[in-house]
């Protein structure tokens, strides 16, 4: 997105203050959604889920706009966090959260195969949301992605900015989605 919109690609320098302020985001960004669940008077283990994930996400999307890739390192152990989380305090439903996920890796890759239009850390971060909310947040999420998505890369088009066929990152979309269908 940063080269889209600037028009050069962020030096190394560039991209470890860009790994700073992830984290530093991420932090703000769990910390006000464990601060929202708490004011709404959910349980101490959803808010802190609700922090938790919704930090990944942030934390990713914003790696995904520095360096365009969203690292498996990361994706995988939440992966098994959010199945293990749901297991233990069935929030969403084990197999809630296990069908949200299937079903979102089966849309991505069935998008990435037919289009090319999104890399594989896009399918597996998709497949990780669905974890995450389960089958029955996880259209509110792809709606989501897909509006958001689609308007950024209206609005690059209609500027100039982009071309068509243009890649931008998807990453910030996909945490979009994914904190509004976890805080719903």
């Amino acid at each position: 997105m940063r080269e889209l919109v600037t028009g050069h690609t962020p030096s190394r320098a560039g991209v470890s203050v860009g790994m700073a302020a992830t984290g530093i985001v991420a932090a703000a960004t769990g910390l006000g959604s464990a601060l929202i669940g708490g004011t709404h008077g959910d349980a101490p283990i959803a808010v802190l889920r609700v922090g938790v994930f919704a930090a990944l996400f942030a934390g990713l999307a914003l790696h995904d706009l520095a360096t365009r890739t969203i690292p498996n390192r990361v994706v995988y152990p939440a992966t098994v966090l959010a199945v293990v989380t749901a297991w233990v305090w069935g929030d969403p439903e084990p197999d809630a959260a296990l069908l949200g996920g299937a079903l979102a890796f089966a849309a991505f890759a069935l998008i990435r195969a037919v289009t090319r239009g999104i890399g594989g850390g896009d399918v597996k971060f998709a497949c990780l949301v669905g974890f995450v909310v389960g089958a029955a947040a996880l259209p509110l999420a792809l709606t989501l992605t897909a509006l958001s998505g689609g308007a950024a890369a209206l609005v690059l088009l209609v500027s100039g900015r982009a071309a068509r066929g243009a890649a931008m990152p998807y990453g910030p979309f996909i945490a979009l989605g994914g904190v509004a269908a976890l805080m719903a």
